[in-house]
């Protein structure tokens, strides 16, 4: 060997010895810092956006979207950064770009940024997201796949196979997103989260740096590192819409369990974190080294998820078993995402074609938060989705197992697309509201059998997918009065003849009843939570005087407006247009239409449309905003507590409905009255065996700036002053939900 041999081997041998230390350990803790602070600004610019644009889990899944989105296009500028510019010219330019993210530090809400009542609340959303964290977030959505492809020209260990920084890289994002909830939320204020981020952000941008030096450094090796996997032509059109299918599933399946899980348990960061936590960790699972599972096994275990999560909603089960239903629903997902996400880590081409691969399957990602935030709102008028992802789920995790079925398979597609189609046909008519439960229970067994034959026989999926066309065409198969669907949830007016009654249902919570003799009546009776004999109405009857101005935040089915004496007048603040068409409809529910024709809704946020107001107008403000059992955070604040007083007389009263199955919310208010000086007093009521069917348990709490204004409450009906020793104290700066969890 000559000498200029000897120097070339000599000096390869010494960057290779210098990079088994610390390149590596440079390229994973860059990586891991830059996907923490991906997915610890979602949840915190989340929370920057729930005073203004509300608390429906459909804020956080058209968030979703946004974040999904701009993770697609940052993986697209990464594509044609690593494929169209030379590796100086890479390092140069994405450095330019995240310093272009300095410009809107620290996280804020945007300087004269408003929002409009009028117009669609998921385009504000996405507006919003934009301009408070657009740009950053763009920068550091192309760095996963830049890290990678920059790694695989170092030289380093495993430099031809990089993936395994994909498995660091969503290990950081789950340290960022358990953190939010459970560290930064509980101890320090938004705007201290905030600006911790944005020092973070410096020191990623000198962490980039550096890895954009090793990568130049190490260029002169690339042609001599190992290749493994995939041929040098580029993938096929069909390997790229595999990797999209594999992309989709889960990513429209999380939406879906998000916002099962959000609308009866809340819409705050630990509930949005939760299923996105399990989420990444199946990317850290699957993409990792050591996680070799049979791929056979795996797709009969996903299968047999799919199933237990599909028979709930064939026969109509709601998931509201407490927090084990729900954990039921995200242990599924969890399953079938992991099945999907460790079949693209085996599917995974050669480190040459790196970012079409993360490309291909952000679009599935996208696209199934098209389907979730923007599709299905206009095409279902329930929550349909889950449920039809499931179906997809069914195909997609089948396919390793019908090889040489795909004429069946492809029939049982069509079939199942078709069946789709006529059940879509049949909400548009009101035809499915007129089916009966017979079609359903039928449609119900032959899934379970064809399914349960899948898991035995893998022939038997062709099966399957013929019959799962009777599944989705008998949704809705029950004695639904109306089913429809708006931004802010999925409602559901049904008739119980057994029990005489007509409810308003959102999620699995109870929104108003009515007695169906009373639909015709001229004063019909409130049931629910507003029996004559329940504290809210005996808190409107003694707190209220003859010529009170009752303001209403939240309007459910209007059962309160019979409560209004005739000298009263009574103004409705309500969120959800949808919800005041179902409550002033006289061919739905009695109250509105009898009692409160006259009475103005006022649609919009509560909190925006209060502070629109000048002094103030009413002598009592009721508070009765839920979606589902989800707590209406930003309307329980200390900051909207001090607007609630703006707006209320020096003599009025305030009272909160507070009726929750999960939350102690008497120790939010508490620590609001604490602050505030205000005399509270609360009572919980538990229905006799005389009260009318429909009645239910209610929590109600009233506060006032005198403590005599509530000694009527006290004497006649038995209420109690709250604890101040058990206190919590809400802000819209720092709200942890965690500390009034009911135990």
């Amino acid at each position: 060997m000559t000498q200029q041999g000897r120097d070339v081997r000599a000096m390869r041998k010494r960057v290779k010895t210098e990079a088994g230390i610390a390149v590596p350990a440079l390229f994973a803790g860059v990586v891991t810092l830059s996907a923490g602070l991906l997915f610890f600004v979602q949840p915190l610019a989340a929370k920057l956006a729930l005073p203004y644009l509300g608390g429906a889990a459909a804020v956080w899944t058209t968030a979703m979207l946004f974040f999904q989105a701009v993770l697609l296009a940052g993986y697209g500028y990464a594509h044609l950064l690593a494929t169209r510019t030379a590796p100086a010219a890479q390092v140069g330019l994405h450095l330019l770009v995240l310093a272009a993210g300095l410009a809107v530090l620290p996280i804020a809400v945007p300087a004269g940024w408003t929002v409009n009542p009028g117009s669609d609340p998921a385009i504000q959303t996405l507006v919003f997201l934009g301009l408070a964290v657009g740009l950053p977030f763009f920068a550091l959505a192309a760095n996963a796949p830049l890290i990678q492809a920059w790694y695989a020209r170092t030289g380093a260990r495993h430099a031809a196979d990089p993936y395994h920084l994909y498995a660091a890289s969503n290990a950081g994002s789950l340290v960022a997103l358990l953190g939010f909830p459970l560290v930064a939320e509980p101890l320090f204020g938004a705007r201290v989260i905030s600006g911790g981020w944005a020092a973070a952000y410096v020191a990623l941008i000198a962490g980039m740096a550096a890895c954009g030096w090793a990568s130049l450094r190490g260029s002169a090796l690339r042609a001599a590192a190992p290749r493994t996997g995939a041929d040098s032509t580029g993938p096929r059109p069909a390997t790229l819409l595999h990797w999209a299918a594999l992309g989709f599933v889960p990513s429209s399946l999380l939406l879906g369990a998000t916002s099962i899980v959000t609308t009866d348990l809340g819409s705050f960061p630990l509930l949005w974190v939760i299923p996105l936590a399990l989420f990444l960790l199946t990317f850290v699972i699957g993409f990792s080294r050591w996680y070799r599972p049979r791929p056979e096994t795996s797709a009969r275990i996903a299968l047999a998820c799919v199933l237990a999560l599909a028979v709930p909603a064939l026969f109509g089960v709601a998931f509201h078993l407490k927090l084990a239903g729900f954990g039921f629903v995200l242990g599924g997902f969890f399953v079938i995402a992991l099945h999907c996400h460790a079949q693209l880590y085996a599917l995974r081409p050669a480190a040459a074609h790196l970012t079409p691969f993360y490309f291909a399957m952000s679009v599935g990602g996208v696209c199934g938060g098209l389907f979730n935030s923007l599709l299905a709102p206009a095409l279902f008028d329930s929550h349909a989705e889950f449920e039809i992802t499931l179906i997809l789920a069914a195909f997609v995790i089948a396919a390793p197992l019908v090889r040489g079925l795909r004429t069946p398979l492809v029939w049982g597609g069509a079939a199942s697309a078709a069946a789709i189609l006529c059940y879509l046909a049949a909400v548009n008519s009101g035809l499915a509201a007129r089916i009966g439960s017979e079609p359903k229970l039928l449609g119900t067994v032959l899934y379970l059998f064809a399914v349960a034959a899948t898991l035995l026989r893998p022939p038997a999926v062709a099966v399957a997918m013929l019959v799962t066309g009777g599944f989705v065409a008998t949704l809705g198969g029950d004695t639904a009065v109306l089913r429809d669907r708006s931004f802010f949830g999925a409602y559901e007016v049904i008739d119980d003849p057994e029990a005489g009654t007509r409810t308003l249902r959102h999620g699995t919570t109870i929104h108003g009843v009515a007695a169906l003799h009373d639909l015709d009546a001229p004063r019909p009776v409130p049931l629910s939570y507003y029996h004559e004999t329940g504290p809210m109405a005996r808190a409107l009857a003694l707190l209220a005087d003859a010529r009170a101005h009752v303001g209403v935040v939240g309007l459910g089915v209007g059962s309160l407006a019979c409560h209004a004496g005739p000298g009263q007048r009574w103004t409705f603040f309500e969120i959800d247009p949808l919800v005041d068409r179902i409550a002033r409809d006289p061919a739905l529910f009695p109250f509105m239409p009898a009692c409160g024709a006259a009475m103005p809704t006022l649609l919009g946020d509560a909190r925006i449309e209060l502070q629109r107001m000048a002094g103030p107008r009413f002598d009592m403000l009721v508070i009765d905003a839920y979606s589902s059992d989800a707590v209406p955070v930003h309307l329980t604040t200390l900051e909207a507590m001090e607007l609630y007083l703006d707006r209320l007389a020096a003599d009025g009263a305030i009272v909160f409905h507070i009726s929750n199955r999960y939350y102690d919310l008497e120790r939010v208010l508490a620590g609001a009255a604490g602050r505030l000086g205000l005399a509270a007093v609360a009572k919980l009521h538990v229905p006799g065996p005389d009260t009318p069917d429909g009645t239910q348990v209610s929590h109600v709490v009233a506060l006032a700036r005198d403590a005599e204004r509530l000694d009527a409450l006290v004497a006649q009906d038995g209420w109690a002053r709250l604890d101040p020793d058990r206190a919590v104290l809400w802000t819209d700066d720092s709200a942890s939900p965690l500390a009034v969890l009911r135990r």
